[in-house]
């Protein structure tokens, strides 16, 4: 295979991986922010339940991952 072939198949593979692979990450993001902001009207209005705690400590935590998978994955981006 050719250089100019090669370098074809590189692009195309790197823009799929970060169209599926990154895209995914960001849009699980905005969900969880959706969550977030229905979450957290509900507290600052005190009508938050016990379950609604619960699952706003659970969503602190998966937004702290994905912000770190998708800091991992735009380093790896600048390095190649």
């Amino acid at each position: 295979m050719d250089i100019p072939t090669q370098l074809q198949n590189v692009t195309r593979n790197f823009s799929s991986w970060k169209k599926n692979v990154l895209g995914r990450l960001e849009d699980n993001l905005k969900e969880v922010k959706r969550k977030f902001d229905r979450l957290e009207l509900a507290d600052s209005n005190g009508s938050i339940s016990e379950a609604e705690i619960v699952e706003l400590g659970i969503l602190y935590k998966r937004h702290s991952a994905l912000l770190r998978q998708i800091c991992t994955n735009q380093v790896l981006i600048k390095i190649d």
